[in-house]
């Protein structure tokens, strides 16, 4: 089995931003999950897929 994409929480940060970096540079589809869906459209790649989640709510992760 291969991996062919990845979720990231904390995709803006200093330790989830350079993740979502090398995912894409090694090619798989990367979505990335925050609380703050228009500071990370400022800060992603195009490539990536947004989603507005918080873990501190259920619901929005469901």
């Amino acid at each position: 089995m291969s991996i062919q994409s990845l979720l990231v929480f904390g995709a803006r940060g200093v330790q989830g931003h350079p993740v979502v970096d090398s995912a894409l540079e090694s090619g798989l589809t990367v979505r990335a999950a925050t609380r703050d869906l228009e500071a990370a459209e400022e800060k992603l790649s195009s490539k990536v897929d947004i989603v507005e989640a918080d873990l501190t709510d259920a619901e929005s992760i469901a």
